[in-house]
């Protein structure tokens, strides 16, 4: 619940509006043109009001018509007096009515059984009040309604009728009267498309109708009215006020309207207050909060989307500044690390534009959301944990969707997913200056434990998100990382060269290179070491799987032995570079990555040493020379090899004939298919080759 904590307005001040002076001048020079105090429009002619009205020239005993009026026309027009002149009233200082009428008056009771007829004393102080009441227009705040408008025809007729013993029937009259006007003015506007204006226009005329009915309630000391009567009034103007605002609550989240709305709920509830009806303050009060929430809801509509413009904008590269007027612009985390690069310029920072326009649209929501708690205050929190709350909301419902749609974009390159989970990080340092700026707008006196707990939760928060969300974008850089090196080794491999180069192929020096660039600047960036090791270990394997994918590409129709050769090089390179690294490595890590790269090491190793002899016989043990070698991609190897012209001489070492030559390729191609044929061989443990099978392989 929230309570205004704002000074109270006088009703002067309160009707500072020069629409609400303008309806309660209107209103009541209309009630004192006619003399009539209900308000009835009379024509010039001067036609009787509908019947019922006590003020009826039928049956009124001052009736001109009946010539009974002991106070003729042209005495009463005279000055309008027609209990003598105004030289014979007693002089009443004008100050008087404003200590009186804002005082508790003794009570007089007008429901007795006799009618009290008012003494002289208290009609002179009523009428010292109507004369108070002389029209001048000069705008001053210290004057009230009776500056404007002249209510001494109420309190004549209030004062005859007590002479004539028709008080209690005057009294009933009028109330009936107000009451049906009352329900006029209650009524509820159909058309609520321009809130604003509407609902200011609806407070004026429930304020003006009570700014007269307090003027009375003093000046006649209850006699025409009572306090009673005119709180249950007022209970019902303020539910058709609370109907009004929650109607609008329903399907309005913009925030103007609601601002609009919240300031003149506050400025009509410091008006009641004023006259001392408390319990409609409390009620309109207690709709506040809703408002609040509503207004929230608006600006996280907003600011949402403003996160989102933000982050699709930023080329995630970062910043530079080139002046000291460019440095001014930044939050104080931001100039903290400018101040750390030097005095000359441009700087370079860390971080991208969108880290700063985040942090400027926090600051703008946090300014708007201030705006509606500037004069109001809550009851069982203060207004930063209000603010705190919001900033909450924002963050976790707001910025969370924003960030992590960005962060599953998969257009992301490598490099630009690095920048964002270094803005990430330096987001999560800034939330501090977020806790900050709301501490710095606290206004309350009280010092509660409360606002430094629901900012230090905010921030807690704000850190945490971060923290995850920059742990779902450290995901992302392994499979970007693997794109990376698809490009890489995508390069083409000639497989035709007739030597190998005797160094590492190109290609993967460039590669290797890069991945200690990136690695490097994982570290810098301080990730963790799960991180590094999983990075490490994912890419190598990448590497590993793609030396042994290039052999057995069915879109390379032959090889020869240089390339062979030359592929046995790059396998050794990249074992080495595993030993290099086996610090970030666990050992299940080192094993697993040794035996990808050892299945094309012993590929390779196989064919340039031509020892299918051991390849048959040790095949299915354990401790097998070529155990890693799958007897399908053996096969592939071979096909392609035998395709190649420049590869015949590749048995040209082996001292044997020729025609012992291409039996030799031959048998080891038809044993490599029965192997492939016969599942129970690829899982027979221990299958050795027969002894003519030996002799075969055996070179003499």
């Amino acid at each position: 619940m929230m309570k205004v904590y704002s000074s109270k307005h006088s009703l002067t001040e309160s009707a500072k509006d020069d629409r609400l002076a303008k309806q309660l001048n209107g209103s009541l020079n209309r009630t004192t043109s006619s003399q009539n105090p209900f308000g009835d429009n009379y024509s010039e002619s001067g036609r009787s009001a509908r019947s019922g009205n006590p003020f009826s020239d039928d049956g009124n005993p001052f009736s001109d018509n009946e010539g009974g009026n002991p106070f003729s026309a042209d005495e009463a027009s005279t000055n309008g007096n027609p209990f003598g002149d105004e030289d014979d009233l007693p002089e009443v200082d004008r100050s008087s009515y404003y200590s009186h009428s804002r005082r508790a008056s003794h009570a007089i009771n007008v429901f007795s059984e006799e009618d009290e007829i008012a003494t002289d004393d208290e009609f002179s102080e009523m009428m010292s009040v109507a004369e108070s009441a002389a029209p001048r227009w000069e705008w001053d705040l210290d004057r009230d309604v009776s500056d404007f408008v002249d209510f001494t025809p109420i309190h004549k007729s209030l004062h005859i009728h007590s002479l004539l013993g028709g008080k209690r029937e005057f009294i009933e009259n009028y109330r009936a009267e107000r009451e049906h006007q009352a329900r006029l003015l209650f009524t509820l506007p159909k058309d609520i498309r321009h809130f604003a204006q509407i609902y200011r226009r609806f407070l004026h005329q429930i304020l003006g109708f009570f700014a007269i009915e307090d003027v009375l309630l003093h000046s006649t000391k209850e006699l025409l009215i009572d306090r009673e009567w005119l709180a249950r009034l007022l209970t019902t103007a303020v539910s058709r006020v609370l109907m009004l605002l929650r109607a609008q609550l329903a399907y309005s989240v913009e925030c103007k309207e609601l601002i609009d709305s919240k300031l003149l709920t506050v400025a009509f509830s410091d008006a009641l207050a004023s006259y001392g009806f408390h319990a409609g303050v409390s009620d309109l009060n207690a709709v506040i909060p809703e408002m609040w929430r509503q207004y929230v809801e608006g600006l996280l509509k907003f600011f949402g989307s403003e996160f989102s413009s933000a982050i699709n904008k930023d080329r995630l590269v970062p910043m530079m500044v080139a002046s000291s007027v460019e440095e001014q612009k930044f939050f104080k985390y931001g100039q903290k690390l400018l101040k750390k690069l030097g005095d000359y310029y441009p700087k370079k920072l860390p971080f991208s534009s969108s880290v700063l326009r985040i942090h400027e649209i926090l600051v703008n929501f946090i300014d708007e959301a201030h705006v509606y708690c500037i004069d109001v205050e809550l009851i069982d929190v203060c207004v930063d944990v209000a603010l705190a709350k919001s900033v909450e909301s924002l963050l976790q419902r707001n910025l969370r969707v924003a960030l992590e749609k960005k962060i599953m974009d998969e257009s992301l390159t490598l490099e630009e997913m690095l920048q964002f989970v270094t803005n990430l990080t330096h987001m999560e340092k800034s939330v501090k200056d977020i806790e900050n700026y709301i501490k710095e707008l606290d206004h309350g006196d009280r010092k509660t434990s409360g606002k430094k707990k629901a900012r230090r939760r905010m921030r807690e928060l704000g850190a945490q998100l971060f923290q995850d969300l920059r742990r779902l974008a450290e995901n992302g850089i392994n499979p970007r990382l693997n794109d990376k090196l698809d490009g890489l080794l995508d390069r083409p491999f000639d497989w035709s060269m007739k030597e190998a180069t005797g160094t590492t192929s190109g290609y993967l020096k460039e590669t290797f290179q890069f991945l200690d660039e990136t690695f490097e600047k994982l570290r810098v960036l301080k990730m963790s070491d799960q991180l590094i090791s999983e990075a490490i270990f994912a890419t190598y394997q990448h590497i590993g799987f793609s030396l042994l994918e290039k052999l057995i590409d069915d879109q390379i129709a032959t090889i020869n032995m240089g390339a062979l050769h030359q592929l046995s090089l790059d396998v050794l390179f990249c074992l080495g570079q595993i030993a290099n690294a086996s610090q970030f490595l666990t050992g299940n890590m080192r094993e697993t990555l040794e035996g990808i790269l050892g299945e094309t090491w012993q590929m390779v190793d196989l064919f340039t040493e031509w020892d299918w002899e051991t390849y048959f016989i040790d095949y299915g043990q354990e401790t097998s020379k070529y155990a890693l070698v799958n007897p399908g991609t053996a096969l592939k190897v071979m096909e392609k090899l035998r395709q190649d012209k420049k590869s015949k001489n590749m048995l040209a070492s082996l001292n044997i004939n020729k025609r012992k030559k291409q039996k030799m390729q031959d048998t080891v191609i038809k044993q490599l298919r029965g192997l492939i044929k016969d599942w129970s061989l690829l899982t027979q443990p221990h299958r050795r080759l027969s002894q003519d099978q030996q002799d075969f392989f055996r070179v003499e």
